[in-house]
Order: structure tokens, then sequence, then C-alpha cells
């Protein structure tokens, strides 16, 4: 655990303070193309001359606002629709079910090509892509999870005390969403660096770990210094993602109840691990 928060503050150092002590990412150095690691340049110069560590670290940045973005948009509409969806079923549930079947029914990167597509390219077409992707997963599970809230006697105690919808849902739904949100940042880091490496992010010049990657591909063979930095930052950001959401899952104690053992006695209660978002993209049910 210890070393996981280690990790974890490792990464949010090197992405939000480190920017603040470099220079400018797009400065050119023609002079120093392809410079190999050194004193004045610690993970070497890209094509352009421009400084590798300063681009990482930038992009590392934008990586990480892009992500926490995605995750809290598509945790409020997890939390919006598939509460919604749960709570008051009968034809609402019906609806959104059948709408979120739908897109749950098409790879993620078909779904982000049209929408990108239609849209055109940009980070911001980009980000839309992302939440609608990953939504859709997280609707579901939160319907799943309200619906067998409506079972449970805290709940029904709760709304016989005249405790409001919304507070039932944040009360007894939020805990494994934020879970779920936690445990789908990496997924949503891995999104970001690979749509963008197919050059559907931002602007070819703005420092993005993905483009990195893209760039650096003619140059590898010669020069494999230029892919160290974006693919050491995207792994750690993954994996602090991962660290973070199993801690955040032992803090909030997340569990869930087992069926009745044949013999009528209520089995142990066992831990639920964070399901992974896009598990269940392409089963429609």
């Amino acid at each position: 655990m210890k070393w996981g928060l280690g990790l974890a503050a490792l990464v949010v150092l090197l992405g939000f303070g480190g920017p603040l002590f470099v220079g400018d990412p797009d400065a050119t150095n023609f002079a120093a193309q392809l410079a190999a690691p050194g004193a004045e340049h610690w993970l070497g110069t890209d094509a352009a001359g421009r400084d590798v560590l300063t681009r990482t670290l930038v992009a590392t940045r934008s990586s990480l606002a892009d992500a926490l973005t995605v995750a809290g948009a598509t945790m409020l509409l997890g939390l919006l629709i598939g509460g919604v969806a749960g709570y008051y079923r009968g034809w609402l549930d019906a609806v959104l079910s059948r709408v979120i079947d739908v897109m749950l029914g098409f790879p993620d990167l078909v779904i982000a090509l049209a929408i990108v597509g239609a849209l055109g390219v940009g980070r911001v077409n980009l980000l839309l892509a992302l939440v609608v992707t990953q939504g859709g997963v997280l609707d579901r599970v939160t319907r799943a999870l309200v619906l067998a809230a409506h079972s449970r006697l805290d709940v029904a105690a709760a709304r016989m005390a005249g405790v409001g919808d919304a507070r039932v849902l944040l009360t007894h739904v939020l805990a494994h969403v934020l879970v779920l949100s936690a445990t789908g940042f990496g997924a949503v880091v891995l999104s970001l660096a690979g749509l963008s490496f197919i050059g559907l992010g931002a602007q070819p010049s703005t420092a993005q770990l993905g483009q990195m990657l893209a760039d650096s591909r003619g140059d590898l063979a010669i020069v494999p210094w230029l892919a160290i930095g974006p693919a050491v930052m995207i792994a750690l950001t993954v994996a602090v993602a991962m660290l973070g959401s199993e801690a955040l899952r032992d803090a909030l104690s997340v569990t869930r109840p087992v069926p009745r053992s044949p013999g009528g006695h209520d089995a142990p209660q066992l831990r639920c691990p964070p399901a992974r978002l896009g598990s269940e993209r392409g089963k429609v049910g």
C-alpha cells in the first residue's frame, strides 16, 4: 500500500508539478535534432530538436486532466442514467436499457471513430467520444446495483423514514460507482493514448503521449529513447489507477452479498473486485 501511494504521488508530482519547472514543449532546435540523452536533454530530443522530457511531462499533465474529465463525466452520467433507470423502472428503464444495449453492441473504437468523424478531429470531440464509449458499461452496472438495492432492508427502511430518492441513490450506490470510475481511469488513459496515436487527438503539434509514440516510430530503430518517456508514463498511470481503485475499494468496504446456501444460512460476504470498464462491451442483454 505504501509503495502504491508513493507511485501515485510520483505520477501526480511529475504530471502536474513537472511542467512548472520546464520550458516550452514546442521550442525547436534543429541544431540538436535526435540528440542522445545527456545533461542538457535528459531524454534526448526528437526530430525537430524538441526536448523529449519536457514534452513527456506536459503530455502527462494533459492526459491526467483529460482522463479525470472523462472519468468524472462518465460517473455523473452513470449515476443519472443508470440510477434513474434502475430506481424508477417501468417504460423509462426499458427505453434507457435498449439505448445502452445498442451502444454496448459496438466496439469502442467504432463509436469513437463515428463521433470524431461526424464532429471533426479535436480534443473536445475526443473527450466526448470517450465519455460516450466508456459510459455504457457504467450505466448498466449502476442500474444493476440500484435494482439490487430495491430488495435490501436498509434501503426500504430509509425510504419508509422519508429519505429522498437522490440521497438513497448516493448513499447506497455511490461507493460502487466510485470504485468503477477509479478502475476505468486507467482504461481512459489507454484510450486517450491509443486514439491520439492514430491521429484522433488534438493538433499534431500538441504534446500527447500517444502522438509522441506515433511520431517516434520512424526513428525508433536509430533513437529508441524517443519512446521511453511516453511509454513509461502511460504504464505508470495505468498501474496507479489500478492500485488506486483497489485502495478505494478497501477504504469504502465495497462488498456484495452472496445468495443463501442450500442449508438456509447466509453465506459469508465476499469482497467484490471492481469491474473493468469495457469488459461488458459487445455483450447485449
